[in-house]
Order: C-alpha cells, then sequence, then structure tokens
C-alpha cells in the first residue's frame, strides 16, 4: 500500500550530540581522476531549489528538439534529489526526496511514462511515500494524477515497488513527479546517478546530516575531465560528460550527455557518472570516536561480528540440522573431490535459489533456509562453506559484485559494492570456486554474472575471479541436399564449459527438444526436427551433447539450372553484437569461447559445384581471438567446410574496439556466403 504524504517535507530540523564546528567530507574519485580531500561547514541557508512543481517556463513548454542532441527521444530537464540524516530516538534516521522532471520529444520515448519507483521493503526497513505526479501538454494545460491511479507491488521478497503510467501522453508533453522514502539504511546513503541513457539538462543531489558525522563519498564517471574556472570564477569539473560542481554538500552536473546501451558490457552503471556514500566515523561532544569501515582490515573485524554473514557458518547451531541430514553420507566418501562435489550438488539441488543475489543471509540460521528449500545466494553458498569446514576442506568466502551490479571500487571499503558470495576452497591441493545457485553448473564455475574481475577475500584480500578454460561449442553437420532446394542431414552438438549450461536447463525444460525447433524456425520456418537423442543430466562436470535429424524444404534458392545453397544451418550468432562504428566503452566479455562447425555437404549429381567462397584466416593482435573458414572439394559430389570462431582476450578497451567487430563482421559475412551449384548439360 502506498503512504500518502499531505505535506511534502521541505524542511527537517536536524538534531545532533553537540556537533563540531566543522565537517570533514572525503571525496574519492576513480581511478579514471585522483582522491582529494575537502574540508568545509554546511552553510546555513540553502540555495533554492532547482524547480519548483509544476512551475514551468515557456521555453520548456514549446521545445520542439533537445539542442544538445537533437536525436533524442526524450530530455530530463531537471533530476533533484535531497537525503537527509539526523539520529533522533524512535525516530526513522535517513529521509529520501526525488523530484524528476523529463520532456518528452518523440513517440518512442512514451516509455518515460511508464514509472516503476523501487524500495527495500523486507523488514519495513524503507517506506515510500508518494508525492504528486502531473503531466504538462504542449499546450500548457496541466493534469495531475489521481492517487488510485498509484499501486504498489511485491518484486520478490525483499523489494517492492510503486507504479504508475501518466495519461494522455504526446510529443512535446512534460511530466514530472516526486516521492519520498524513508529509511533505516543511513550508514549508506542512497546513491544518485547524474547521467542516463537519454540526456540529462540538469541534475542535483543535495546532501544534509549531523556535523558529528563523517561520510566518504565516491564520485564515478569523470573520465576527460578537467578542473577549470566558470564565468563566476569558481572552481568546476568539465569534459565530455558535462558541468560537475560541488558546492558544500550541493552536487550538480550539468548537460550530461546520453548513455548508448553497448553489448558486451558488465553493465553500463559502471560508466554512469554517479555518487556514493558510506559512514566513516561518528564523533561525540565527549571526545569519543566511532569508526565504521574505514579500512579493509576493520571491515574484516565489523564482518566477524555480523550475525547474518560471519556467524552463520562460524556457529555450529546456525547450521547444525544440515549437519545431520549429511554427515552419514559425507563420512562414506573418501577424497575431498568427492565431498566437495557432493555438497555442493546436495546443497544447489535442496536450496532453490530464490533470485536474490546478496552477501548476508536474510533469515536468523542457515538451516531455516535449508529446511524451507529457498534461499538467496548467501544462505545457499554460506550452506556449503559450512558443510566444507564441517568435512575438513580448507575454504573462505569471496565477496563480489555481479556483473549487472557494477564494478568494484578496490581502494576503500565500500561495503554497499558487494551482491554476491562466492566460496573458494583447496580440494585435494587445488583452488576451485564453488557457487551452488544452479544444480546444473558444475563446480568449479561461478555463476556467469558472478564473472566481474575481482574479489575480496576475507583472508588474502583482493583476487581475481577468472573463469576456467575455454568454453565450446561443436557442431558436426552431415547433410545432403536434393535438386529441389531440399536439405536432410543430422547435426550433433557438443558443449562444455559456460555453453553446455543453458543447454542443460533448455533440456531439463523440455526434452522433447522444441528448443531446435525454434532455433531453426528463425531462418527456416517450415524445417522439421525429429528423432532428437540427447545427452544426459546427471554428470554435469561432462560435456553435454545433442543428436538431431532435420529436414528443411526450400533450404537452396533453386533459379533455373542454379542452385545457392548457405552450408551454415545454425549459429549462435545469428547477427554481429558489435554495430557500431566505435565504441566508448570497453568490450567486456565474460568467459573465453569457440564456436566451431564441421559439415559435410553431399550436392545433387546431377549438378556441379559452379562457384564455392573464398578460403579466410584472421588473427586479432596478441592471439586474442581468431577466425577461419575452410572450404574444400572432397570429390564431385562432396563439400568439407570447416569454420572457427574463438575469443581468448576478454577485455578490448576502445581503441581496440575496431579488430574485434572486422572478425565478427567477417564472420557473420562467411556464414551468410552461398554456394552455387549449376546443372550438368
Amino acid at each position: 500500500m502506498v503512504k500518502w504524504l499531505p505535506q511534502p517535507f521541505n524542511h527537517l530540523t536536524i538534531q545532533t550530540i553537540q556537533p563540531f564546528n566543522h565537517l570533514i567530507m572525503r571525496f574519492l574519485f576513480t581511478a579514471l581522476s585522483f582522491l582529494f580531500l575537502s574540508v568545509f561547514a554546511f552553510s546555513q541557508k540553502s540555495p533554492p531549489r532547482p524547480m519548483k512543481f509544476g512551475k514551468i517556463s515557456e521555453a520548456d513548454i514549446k521545445m520542439k528538439y533537445y539542442e544538445a542532441d537533437s536525436s533524442a527521444e526524450a530530455v530530463v530537464l531537471c533530476d533533484y534529489g535531497q537525503v537527509m540524516v539526523h539520529r533522533v530516538p524512535g525516530e526513522t534516521p535517513l529521509h529520501f526526496e526525488h523530484h524528476r522532471r523529463v520532456k518528452i520529444l518523440k513517440k518512442s520515448g512514451f516509455k518515460y511514462g511508464d514509472v516503476a519507483l523501487p524500495y527495500y521493503s523486507y523488514g519495513h526497513k524503507e517506506s515510500f511515500y508518494f508525492g504528486d505526479a502531473m503531466i504538462t501538454l504542449p499546450d500548457g494545460k496541466q493534469i495531475k494524477l489521481d492517487k488510485k491511479d498509484v499501486f504498489t507491488e511485491k518484486i520478490n521478497e525483499y523489494w517492492s515497488q510503486a507504479k504508475f503510467t501518466f495519461p494522455q501522453l504526446e510529443e512535446g508533453c512534460i511530466i514530472e513527479y516526486n516521492y519520498f522514502i524513508n529509511s533505516d539504511f543511513y550508514t549508506e546513503l542512497k546513491e544518485w546517478y547524474f547521467q542516463e541513457e537519454i540526456p540529462v539538462r540538469h541534475s542535483e543531489y543535495r546532501i544534509d546530516f549531523p556535523r558529528a558525522y563523517e561520510y566518504i563519498f565516491l564520485f564515478q564517471g569523470n573520465e576527460g575531465m578537467e578542473l577549470i574556472s566558470d564565468e563566476k570564477g569558481k572552481q568546476i569539473y568539465a569534459g565530455k560528460n558535462g558541468r560537475f560542481i560541488n558546492d558544500h554538500g550541493i552536487f550538480i552536473l550539468e548537460n550530461a550527455p546520453a548513455m548508448k546501451e553497448e553489448s558486451f558490457i558488465t553493465t553500463m552503471d559502471d560508466y554512469r557518472a554517479r555518487i556514493r556514500f558510506q559512514l566513516s566515523e561518528v564523533n561525540y561532544s565527549d571526545g569519543r570516536k566511532i569508526k565504521f569501515l574505514d579500512s579493509w582490515q576493520n571491515a574484516k573485524k565489523q564482518l566477524k561480528d555480523q550475525e547474518y554473514f560471519y556467524k552463520q557458518y562460524n556457529k555450529k547451531f546456525n547450521y547444525k540440522k544440515i549437519i545431520e541430514s549429511t554427515e552419514q553420507q559425507i563420512n562414506l566418501l573418501n577424497t575431498e573431490k568427492e565431498k566437495a562435489e557432493f555438497i555442493y550438488q546436495h546443497i544447489s539441488r535442496k536450496i532453490k535459489w530464490n533470485g536474490h543475489h546478496s552477501m548476508f543471509t536474510s533469515r536468523r540460521k542457515l538451516q531455516e533456509a535449508y529446511e524451507l528449500g529457498s534461499g538467496n545466494s548467501a544462505e545457499i553458498n554460506l550452506s556449503v562453506l559450512a558443510l566444507l569446514r564441517q568435512a575438513g576442506i580448507e575454504a573462505q568466502p569471496v565477496l563480489t559484485s555481479t556483473r549487472s551490479h557494477g564494478k568494484m571500487y578496490e581502494e576503500y571499503p565500500f561495503m554497499d559494492q558487494f551482491n554476491h558470495v562466492l566460496i573458494q576452497a583447496k580440494i585435494d591441493g587445488k583452488e576451485q570456486w564453488l557457487d551452488a545457485t544452479d544444480p546444473l553448473r558444475p563446480l568449479g564455475y561461478p555463476e556467469q554474472e558472478a564473472l566481474n574481475g575481482r574479489g575480496w577475500h576475507m583472508e588474502k584480500g583482493w583476487i581475481n575471479i577468472q573463469p576456467p578454460k575455454m568454453s565450446a561449442s561443436v557442431f558436426v553437420v552431415k547433410m545432403k541436399l536434393a535438386s529441389d532446394g531440399s536439405l536432410e542431414g543430422s547435426q550433433t552438438a557438443a558443449f562444455t564449459g559456460y555453453e553446455a549450461i543453458p543447454e542443460r536447463r533448455d533440456y531439463a525444460r523440455d526434452k522433447n527438444g522444441k528448443h531446435w525447433q525454434e532455433r531453426f524456425s528463425g531462418k527456416y520456418p517450415d524445417a522439421e526436427i525429429k528423432n532428437i537423442r540427447k545427452g544426459k543430466l546427471e554428470n554435469i562436470s561432462s560435456r553435454f551433447f545433442d543428436t538431431i535429424n532435420f529436414f528443411v524444404p526450400n533450404a537452396a534458392m533453386t533459379a533455373g539450372d542454379l542452385i545457392y545453397l548457405q552450408p551454415v544451418i545454425y549459429s549462435s550468432f545469428s547477427d554481429n553484437p558489435f554495430t557500431l562504428d566505435e565504441r566508448n566503452y570497453p568490450v567486456d566479455i565474460p568467459y573465453a569461447f569457440r564456436e566451431q562447425h564441421v559439415i559435410e555437404l553431399a550436392v545433387p549429381e546431377a549438378y556441379k559445384i559452379e562457384e564455392m567462397p573464398e578460403n579466410v584466416k584472421y588473427v586479432l593482435p596478441d592471439n586474442g581471438g581468431a577466425f577461419k573458414y575452410i572450404l574444400t572439394k572432397k570429390n564431385e559430389h562432396t563439400l568439407s567446410l570447416v569454420i572457427l570462431l574463438k575469443i581468448s582476450q576478454l577485455k578490448y578497451y576502445p581503441n581496440e574496439y575496431f579488430a574485434i567487430k572486422e572478425l565478427f563482421d567477417l564472420f557473420i559475412e562467411k556464414i551468410g556466403e552461398q554456394i552455387v551449384l549449376k546443372k550438368r548439360e
């Protein structure tokens, strides 16, 4: 249920514990720039807000296109946020306000009229209050949304969202809304994004908190920014991402360009201009200081006091029932490998992942998730950790961030950057990764989302998280072309590593092989797939294979005495994932892979081979990838085609982008080329 706030809180009385005369605020710029300290006191009177609800300039109402980006489908005219912290017994410590105004310029921008506002509802840690929502039409008419137009829904066990849709959208209209969140999370303030997929003319974030508090701030997205003086002589940062201004707890980014989505990337959030906050220290008037996570060593100490993390796997009463259910079977096994495999598979099947990544458990005891049969990633993997240690296997947790959650900052312990925990274990003398959130993924393979480069090991510090050996998809095809253009044959596909995991999932969902019919139907709508033979799911560490028989009418084009045929019937890549002429952000591929085709084609005896595509070999610098296309004539009626696409290098910076784009351009071009047959005279 949405909570309505009769009067928006524009000002709050901040009660502090006899505050100091100044507040130290530290700003951490990412490796793209530098670290600096700034000392200041909040001004007694805040400047006016950048906008008032419903008060829109005539120029904005009449705007037909955004001058800085005429292709923009919409533009954020102003995005304003304010967070206020106060520590009063019995009251919620953090208050967050958000006011947003967007100009819709094209019909494709109507999607911004559908608004979803998430908040953390688990345990009533956050409360959502709706303020107002209004649409201003191009003729200046304003329509307010009714309260009944706003509703809430649960996203999952932890999150809910308020949703509403603006009515009567048309090109040139302006939508705006505001809302408020009360939160218990004052140690990690609400992060703020200054940049989006559409241009942002003005984005402003204000913070206000007791002078006794000290927060660390991390600003990201300052690539290419330089310190300059504005027209008033004030020092600001300016560059391709706009103008960034920091003025006594007021952070402003002006004229931020749109961020266009690019393929093979961790998350665009890694490159958006944003700011994050974490409580570092509280200074009391009696001289006492309480430090919060000011070093990784201190972070380790505090995690060891954390009931929902360290104590879960170090206090046996939290997982006693799990031990009782597994101890007898584990004791019958001999090697560490056998024990680890049993533990991994038992937990992954017993506790179904609920889709939520976390470094903390949501329940007081691991065994509660075990008995319930459902849990988040921490509950699953910490259960594995507890049993490994119980079995005498050396193992430690490693905190990390999933790819969609973003890259990590190693210089300072921002704990909200972590949202997942992996287990690193020494099994028969060999370091192995365990991530048991999917029973169809073998031991040694962190989930693909967890392949984000680095992780924080509580004993070793920062370590690399590297995927195992190269994954592969190999297609062996034997087929015969008829003179009417139909194609009949068989395909045996073998998948290893990460490439095998989705194949096992497809087979587990439908053992009749419906997914192969769907794959073929995109290119050949009339294709018939039959006699599917599948590999077994029992041994998930081995390769997975399937064999299909197929018949494709009209696979080739006939024209008089000529037949034109594309010999590659299926590929994981039907299009080049790299379509941009230039790239602004790195290509980040989660794991090394290769796709290989071995094709034997028998042609009709009444036809001869008239034309064949040229053979090609292409290698990326430093053997980062390769492509080869080798077509040979075995005899007058049989062709042999071998294709290999291999990617070994996982990261390509913008100046390396052209090489991998060209490789995929060539691959897509060659698998689309045709063999030409001509009828014998």
